[in-house]
């Protein structure tokens, strides 16, 4: 809708609403006395049906006050009842004798509550109440001057952003595969190592590879059994063993062979030469 149908509506609007609060404080402010005066002769104290009246008549007129008050509207539609009912209280309260005589007759009944709610100011009030209303500056902007004058303020444009060409961004994944990692020069540090792992890869181990289960070896002490001290060790395969010297350790020589005697014994035979054929040997020599 643009800004002038708007405000030709509000003065439609306005025209409508004069009346309807008019009317309405005139009958609700009847209903009033009435009551007041049942009540007064019957010497009730509840209120009766005419009471009930009044409170619904004066809701209505409330409700068409605040719609008119409302930003939605244009400001036409509670200036003009504004206008009219504030110059049709204002002279009730400067020369109200002059006005009463001045003013139209009315029926009986609703000339009584005339004399009764335009004295008081109620028609006045209600008038300041719709021309301050009709006075706010954002109320005669139309209804897209707010975003454009927003946007012009901050240099951006009004209109949304132009859809971007082409399929839609995959969506990221979380985790150690995320992306590839730049290399790093010397003296760079690592980034710091991302958790989780990407979807659909297997996790991996937490300490290394799983190596099998394998018992621990029984103590083997140089020179005696595995387990207990002072036994022959074994060698391993492939191990040439060591010999410490002494002659029980050593096997016989194969092939009945027979060790010479060392240069060094020049008297008694050696060991080895009592034990294998030392008679010979003597006799040889």
């Amino acid at each position: 809708m643009s800004n002038g149908a708007r405000h030709g509506l509000g003065v439609v609007v306005g025209l409508i609403a004069t009346a309807v609060i008019y009317a309405g404080l005139l009958f609700g402010t009847e209903r009033v006395l009435r009551n007041r005066q049942i009540t007064l002769v019957q010497f009730r104290d509840k209120i009766g049906s005419e009471g009930i009246v009044a409170i619904v008549v004066f809701f209505v007129v409330a409700a068409v006050i605040a719609i008119l008050v409302g930003s939605r509207i244009s400001p036409v539609a509670s200036l003009i009842p504004g206008l009219a009912l504030t110059l049709y209280g204002l002279p009730w309260l400067i020369k109200p004798v002059w006005t009463a005589d001045k003013m139209p007759d009315l029926p009986d009944k609703y000339d009584l509550a005339n004399l009764t709610l335009s004295p008081m100011g109620i028609p006045l009030l209600i008038g300041l109440i719709l021309l301050l209303a009709s006075v706010i500056p954002s109320r005669w902007r139309p209804s897209g001057a707010p975003v454009a004058a927003q946007a012009a303020r901050y240099g951006v444009s009004a209109s949304p952003p132009p859809a971007p060409a082409g399929p839609p961004a995959p969506a990221p994944m979380y985790g150690r595969d995320q992306m590839p990692q730049p290399p790093y020069a010397a003296g760079q540090g690592a980034p710091p190592r991302s958790y989780g792992n990407a979807p659909g890869s297997a996790a991996p181990p937490p300490y290394g590879p799983s190596q099998p289960y394998e018992p621990p070896r029984p103590y083997e002490s140089p020179g005696g059994s595995p387990g207990q001290p002072g036994g022959s060790q074994q060698p391993r395969s492939g191990a040439v063993p060591f010999s410490d010297g002494s002659p029980s350790d050593s096997p016989p020589p194969a092939g009945g062979a027979k060790p010479k005697p060392s240069q060094s014994d020049a008297g008694e035979p050696g060991e080895w030469t009592q034990m294998y054929g030392g008679d010979d040997l003597k006799g040889d020599r």
